[in-house]
């Protein structure tokens, strides 16, 4: 098994779950910023 592919699928499967977890806290932040109409 190559190296480099381990490497890139291990760092697409980190990036994937970085913009899983983001999207997550992004969406509740505006969730709780629109009910205090900030």
């Amino acid at each position: 098994m190559p190296f480099l592919l381990i490497l890139s699928m291990l760092f697409s499967s980190i990036g994937i779950l970085i913009l899983v977890v983001g999207g997550t806290f992004l969406h509740s932040r505006l969730k709780a910023a629109g009910k205090k109409k900030f």
